[in-house]
């Protein structure tokens, strides 16, 4: 899993993997305990692009997440 904090539009931004493609889950807020939105896309690239264009999230800013799975 991978994670970018306070960039963009939005707190925080999670992907995570899942049998059906990558998950990308979006906390508007930093003290939201639980995403707002998320999205569904076929490879982790998309996901990352997807936050670019739609968040304004840039490409080097995806760290490491080894949290508790958020599905």
């Amino acid at each position: 899993m991978e994670e970018a904090i306070g960039v963009g539009k939005f707190a925080r931004y999670v992907i995570e993997p899942s049998p059906e493609g990558f998950y990308c889950f979006v906390f508007e807020r930093s003290d939201s305990k639980f995403p707002e939105r998320d999205y569904l896309q076929d490879t982790k690239q998309i996901v990352k692009e997807l936050c670019e264009e739609d968040f304004d999230v840039p490409f080097d800013q995806w760290k490491p997440f080894d949290g508790a799975s958020l599905r």
